[in-house]
C-alpha cells in the first residue's frame, strides 16, 4: 500500500511544483489540483490502515485506498490532457470540460477540507524534490542511483501491441529496481495519466498529433517521433541529464537519432524483429523497404545493438552489415505470474463462453498472440482436420488480435465452436486461459524470441513450438516441450 501512496504523492508534487503559480491556470485546472490533494489526503486516512491491520473489513479499506488513488491520477491525467501545448483548441475545450465534470463529480461525493491547497504540495527551492534533481536522486532514498537511462517505445503498458510492451516494460522495471534511474517515454494510452512513477520507472505518456482524416502509418509515426522529440527536450530543459539513450526497435528511430545528438549520449538500440525476417527476406512494398531502412538507420546510428537471441544476432549482423562486436544477444525473461497459482474466473465474455462446454468438457488447446502470418496461427488451423478426427473434444482457443484476424476467422469457419477467438486478454483471462488449456501451441514461421513461451512454461501449461529462431534455443524438445518443423505440411 505504502508504495502505491509515495507514488501518488510523488506525482501531485511533480505536479505542483510545475504550477506553483494558481492565478496562471484555468479555474478548473486549479480546482482539479485541489481535488488532487483532497483525494490524496483521504487514501492517506488512517482509517483504512487501522482496518487493514486489525484485519477488520480489509476489503473495504483496501477499495477505498485504491480508488481514491484512482481518481488522484485520473485527474492529474486529465489536468495534463488540458494543459497540453500539443492540442489544437477545440480538442483542449474538449479537455476542460472533460476535466469539469469530473471534479464536479468528486467535489460533490468528498466535500472536505474546503480550503486544500496544492501549492502545499510544491516543492521548495532546498527540497530534495525539485524536479532537476528527479534525475540523480531516488525519491525513496537520499542515495544517488546507478545510470539514468532514457528508453524510448512506442507501446508500454496498459498500450499492448505486442510482446515489445512487456519486454520494455519489465525490464524497465529490473533495471530501477536494481538502482538505476528510468525514464520511458511511450505514446499516449487511454486510462492511463500523463506521467506516473510505475514501480520506481518514471513514464511519460505523450498524446500525438491527430487529425480528423486517417493518416498513413507512416506519417503517424513520424509524428509520434515529433512528440517524443519534444518531450525529451522539456526533460532536459527542465533539469533532467541521462548517462544513455535505450531505443525499441525502427518506429523510434528519428526520435533516438535526435536524443543522441541533443544530449550527446550513447545510445543503444534494441531490434526485437527485422521487417527482413517478418517478410522471410521478400521486401516488395515501398513501407516494407521504407521500414527496413530505418532499422538499418538506427542500427548504424547507435553504439551498441541489443538483440534477444543468437539467432537475431546472426540475422542482425547479416541483414545490416554489422560488425560481430557491435552486437550483443541478451534473452528475454518474464516474471513469475502470481495468478497462476490463483483460481480464477474468466472475466471477458469472449472467454467465458469459449470455456463453456455442454454435455462433455472440452479439451482446451490455446495460442496467444499477435495475429499476424509470421506466427503461423493458420498452419495450427489447418491442424485441426487431423486432431478432431482423433480426438472430437478438442477446442482451440487463439486468444490475440491483429491484421490477420478476418483471414483466421474465415479459415476457421469449417469447424464450428471448436476453435473459438477472444481477442486480446488481460494478465487475469491469460493466467485462467493457460491453467485451463492442456496444451499451449506455437507455429511460429518466424520468431526473434517467443516471450510467450516462457510465460506458458511459467504456468506449468505444456509446449509445443516451432523450431525457429528464439523458440528453437529457448525450448528443448522432450525436455521443457515439444519442437516441430515450421509449416509442416498435412496430409
Amino acid at each position: 500500500m505504502h508504495p502505491r501512496l509515495h507514488e501518488a504523492e510523488d506525482v501531485l508534487i511533480r505536479v505542483a511544483s510545475l504550477h506553483r503559480d494558481p492565478s496562471l491556470l484555468h479555474d478548473w485546472q486549479k480546482r482539479a489540483l485541489n481535488q488532487a490533494a483532497r483525494e490524496l489526503m483521504l487514501a492517506q486516512s488512517s482509517d483504512w490502515t487501522f482496518m487493514i491491520d486489525a484485519q477488520t473489513v480489509t476489503e473495504y479499506a483496501a477499495n477505498r485506498i485504491t480508488r481514491h488513488l484512482e481518481h488522484v491520477h485520473d485527474l492529474i491525467r486529465r489536468f495534463e490532457q488540458a494543459s497540453s501545448a500539443l492540442l489544437p483548441e477545440p480538442a483542449k475545450q474538449a479537455s476542460i470540460h472533460s476535466l469539469a465534470d469530473l471534479v464536479t463529480r468528486l467535489e460533490k461525493a468528498a466535500p472536505i477540507f474546503p480550503e486544500a491547497d496544492y501549492t502545499n504540495y510544491s516543492s521548495s527551492p532546498n527540497s530534495k524534490w525539485r524536479p532537476e534533481l528527479w534525475s540523480t536522486h531516488n525519491p525513496l532514498s537520499d542515495e544517488p542511483a546507478g545510470l539514468r537511462i532514457l528508453m524510448l517505445a512506442w507501446e508500454f503498458p496498459p498500450r499492448v501491441i505486442g510482446g515489445l510492451a512487456r519486454a520494455v516494460c519489465d525490464l524497465s522495471r529490473q533495471l530501477a529496481a536494481s538502482g538505476h534511474r528510468v525514464h520511458v517515454i511511450t505514446c499516449q494510452a487511454e486510462d492511463a495519466p500523463a506521467y506516473a512513477v510505475d514501480e520506481l520507472v518514471h513514464v511519460h505518456r505523450v498524446p500525438i498529433l491527430q487529425s480528423i482524416q486517417a493518416v498513413p502509418f507512416l506519417d503517424w509515426v513520424f509524428q509520434m517521433n515529433l512528440a517524443f522529440a519534444e518531450c525529451v527536450q522539456n526533460l532536459v530543459q527542465g533539469g533532467f541529464d541521462f548517462d544513455i539513450i535505450h531505443a525499441h526497435d525502427w518506429l523510434v528511430y528519428y526520435a533516438a537519432r535526435e536524443s543522441k545528438e541533443v544530449l550527446s549520449k550513447p545510445l543503444v538500440a534494441t531490434i526485437h524483429a527485422t521487417e527482413y525476417g517478418r517478410s522471410q527476406g521478400q521486401l516488395e512494398s515501398n513501407t516494407q523497404l521504407r521500414i527496413h531502412e530505418l532499422e538499418r538507420k538506427l542500427t548504424q546510428t547507435a553504439d551498441l545493438v541489443i538483440v534477444c537471441s543468437q539467432y537475431m544476432k546472426e540475422e542482425v549482423q547479416y541483414v545490416f552489415e554489422l560488425p560481430e562486436s557491435k552486437v550483443v544477444p541478451i534473452s528475454n525473461g518474464v516474471r513469475a505470474n502470481p495468478l497462476f497459482k490463483q483460481q480464477h474466473k474468466p472475466t471477458k465474455a469472449q472467454l467465458q463462453e469459449a470455456l463453456s462446454h455442454t454435455s462433455e468438457p472440452d479439451r482446451i488447446l490455446c495460442f496467444l498472440g499477435r495475429l499476424v502470418y509470421e506466427k503461423g496461427v493458420h498452419v495450427l488451423i489447418d491442424a485441426m482436420k487431423l486432431l478432431l478426427k482423433r480426438y472430437p473434444q478438442v477446442k482451440l482457443i487463439i486468444a490475440g488480435d491483429g491484421p490477420v484476424l478476418d483471414t483466421l476467422r474465415s479459415q476457421s469457419v469449417r469447424w464450428g465452436d471448436r476453435i473459438c477467438f477472444t481477442g486480446f486478454l488481460d494478465e487475469q483471462d491469460k493466467a485462467c486461459l493457460l491453467s485451463k488449456a492442456e496444451l499451449c501451441i506455437f507455429p511460429s514461421l518466424y520468431e526473434p524470441f517467443g516471450l510467450v513461451a516462457l510465460e506458458a512454461m511459467s504456468s506449468g501449461t505444456p509446449l509445443v513450438v516451432s523450431s525457429v529462431g528464439g523458440l528453437a534455443e529457448i525450448v528443448e524438445h522432450g525436455f521443457d516441450g515439444f519442437t516441430v518443423p515450421p509449416e509442416m505440411s498435412m496430409p
